[in-house]
């Protein structure tokens, strides 16, 4: 098993969702980092989650440096940080051994490890391995922000339980539309003008987007379609949601990607699909998905300059040809249902050879929607610091 990534940053996932504690070791970091612990705290309470909805395995917000931090900065040697087991119910799990869940890790895991498989909460396959992961994106995010004030990543919950919410596409599109009074009038601005549409179009839609955001426990941009995504999910018995979250990077650096195969969303794609319950990614506008033309996909270009390009609508998401042209980069994240619930399945009895039935124990999600989020997000934050160092590189 391989559970190391990256290499302008570098890190080591370690332990067990039962095991004494979890951990990261993160290589490369940049010396006299104060870390600002409050930031990363809020958004590990984010990935706890606190809702009726959400499980009720609660571990404190509790870890340890051990290395690598020395008089309230980091070294650059491996900063390596400990996160406690200690709300643990591993009795839940004893039937597991040989009643393995349908649409869990379970059966392969134990394939593949030859029946040495830490099956108590998934292992090293569980969600809690996430703690890290959102501990490393937001000690990122805070070196970015030394160089990219302004940079900033925003997600809300796109659709869910039969519902779907107001997208960024949706937002820009009324946007632009009420600043252009006759699209085909373009052609008769001068470059100030251009410049100043550019503008209007970032400053408006940025406002727009942070300000009908304001609680992030459970982000959506229509209230009216929350209420009813959280009354569906409190109602749920004996069964779990999915759904989609829209993320989009707000004032990102121009040129990050590295085609052909370290382009921008082959690094997000493959740090995202890390993710337990991850089935799916796309970018740019997926509004018309199922009538893909041209002609409504094209982007048009309105002003140019060294940090961004500028379209009307940003159809592409931010990217062209694998590299980040300035604009927002606009991603969506399929998350599927956690499978685990409290009613009886049939499962393959590995001993017995024969269906039998599996009451599944244990403290359970029933959507994970809102908790995923933080660690979406940390994944942006790691791809983003990974490129960025990259481009640094070439242009020395």
């Amino acid at each position: 098993m391989n559970s190391n990534y990256g290499h302008n940053i570098n890190f080591t996932l370690f332990g067990e969702s039962h095991g004494p504690y979890i951990g990261i070791t993160i290589n490369n970091l940049p010396a006299g980092i104060q870390i600002d612990f409050d930031s990363i705290n809020k958004a590990l309470l984010l990935r706890q989650g606190n809702a009726s909805f959400n499980t009720s395995r609660q571990e404190k917000i509790d870890y340890e440096i051990i290395s690598g931090y020395f008089e309230n900065k980091t070294t650059n040697h491996p900063l390596t940080v400990l996160f406690p087991n200690k709300n643990i119910k591993s009795k839940d799990y004893e039937d597991l051994k040989v009643l393995p869940r349908g649409g869990h890790v379970d059966v392969v895991a134990s394939k593949k490890y030859k029946e040495s498989f830490d099956y108590r909460g998934s292992g090293h396959f569980s969600g809690r391995m996430t703690t890290p992961l959102v501990f490393l994106g937001f000690l990122l995010k805070q070196i970015l922000k030394k160089d990219y004030p302004d940079l900033k990543i925003i997600s809300h919950i796109k659709s869910f339980a039969s519902y779907t919410d107001i997208t960024y596409y949706d937002i820009r599109e009324k946007l632009v539309n009420s600043l252009l009074d006759h699209k085909d009038n373009l052609e008769n601005l001068n470059t100030s003008q251009l410049s100043m549409l550019s503008m209007d179009i970032d400053l408006k839609l940025h406002y727009y987007l942070e300000d009908f955001l304001n609680d992030k426990s459970f982000p959506v941009f229509d209230e009216n379609i929350k209420k009813l995504m959280i009354e569906q999910a409190d109602a749920l018995i004996n069964d779990t949601l999915g759904g989609q979250v829209e993320s989009i990077i707000l004032n990102p650096p121009i040129n990050l990607g590295e085609p052909f195969f370290s382009s921008f969303e082959s690094i997000l794609s493959s740090l995202i699909f890390s993710i337990p319950s991850i089935k799916g990614i796309n970018f740019g506008n997926d509004k018309d998905i199922k009538d893909y033309k041209g002609s409504t996909y094209n982007d048009e270009i309105i002003f140019v300059n060294k940090h961004k390009l500028t379209t009307l609508y940003n159809n592409n998401g931010g990217i062209n040809g694998g590299i980040s042209n300035g604009e927002d980069i606009v991603f969506t994240t399929l998350i599927k249902p956690i499978t685990s619930n409290v009613s009886n399945k049939k499962t393959y009895h590995l001993v017995n050879k024969k269906i039998d039935y599996l009451k599944i124990n244990g403290r359970h999600d029933k959507t994970i929607i809102n908790r995923i989020i933080p660690i979406i997000e940390a994944m942006a934050f790691i791809t983003l610091y990974e490129l960025l160092i990259e481009h640094t590189k070439k242009e020395l």
